[in-house]
């Protein structure tokens, strides 16, 4: 009887052994099938986030706000337009570009610049990639120190003020010097350079500009996440230069002027 006994137990044990087995598999089988649940769940709730949050973060902008436009009467200036190359243009993305030298009835001769884009138009654009102090340099112009205030406020109609940032370019055979102001715009909001990044291009090196714009990217990025306004709209660029005949000041009070006499707002 006894060795039935163990003959029992011994037979018996494999038994058990099986059914454990069994139960654990179960178990994890069933652990598994939660993690690819639990896994597939939350890369649905990221999807979800990532497509609405666009949507539920930014402000949507105030389209009434309208845009800038040249002012109907100009019977004091006389415009001769210059064509950008296809090049230019193509890099630009835009074809609604104004572009030449205005002169008035007392031979002040300003070059002009303003080009806009729908907010369709404008998905790979960087915001102030083709301001004068990025584009410049990288032409043979050098950035000379600006005896005056780097920001300028014009006065327009109807009862509107547009910032401009100012700067002093050598030109590329030292022989002159251009005083620039210039502005861009998203829902006529104005995009300042120093509000984004404080730093300036070591020299005019393409190295050093590049540094500086993915400075300016990120400070863009950082900026309209923060303030929760999207950079999706029309955008406007604006760019104004005189040669300096006697001083910066004169030239600065010039384009004040050019800046308030050629521009205007239209709620169109």
């Amino acid at each position: 009887m006894v060795h039935s006994k163990k003959e029992n137990t011994i037979i018996n044990s494999p038994v058990k052994n099986s059914s454990s087995h069994s139960c654990s598999f179960e178990m994890s089988t069933a652990w598994k099938t939660l993690a690819v649940k639990t896994t597939s769940l939350l890369i649905f709730c990221l999807f979800i986030i990532g497509v609405s949050f666009p949507t539920l973060w930014y402000i949507k902008p105030d389209q009434k706000r309208g845009r800038i436009v040249l002012a109907g009467n100009q019977i004091n200036w006389k415009f001769q337009h210059i064509p950008l190359t296809e090049k230019t243009v193509k890099i630009l993305g835009t074809t609604n570009i104004v572009n030449g030298f205005y002169e008035n009835t007392n031979g002040t001769i300003v070059s002009f610049y303003l080009a806009t884009w729908e907010a369709q138009d404008h998905a790979d654009l960087n915001p102030i990639a083709h301001t004068p102090e990025i584009c410049w340099p990288a032409s043979g112009w050098e950035q000379q120190e600006t005896a005056s205030s780097k920001k300028l406020e014009v006065s327009l109609l109807p009862n509107q003020e547009l910032r401009f940032e100012c700067q002093v370019f050598k030109s590329p055979d030292q022989k002159s010097k251009e005083f620039a102001i210039w502005t861009t715009l998203l829902h006529r909001e104005t995009i300042i350079k120093e509000e984004l990044v404080k730093s300036n291009p070591k020299n005019n090196s393409i190295a050093s500009q590049d540094s500086m714009l993915r400075e300016i990217n990120w400070g863009y990025f950082v900026q309209r996440l923060v303030n929760r306004k999207s950079s999706h709209g029309v955008r406007q660029q604006i760019r104004i230069s005189i040669k300096i005949q006697t001083t910066e000041t004169e030239a600065r009070s010039i384009l004040s002027v050019v800046a308030h006499e050629l521009l205007t707002v239209s709620n169109n």
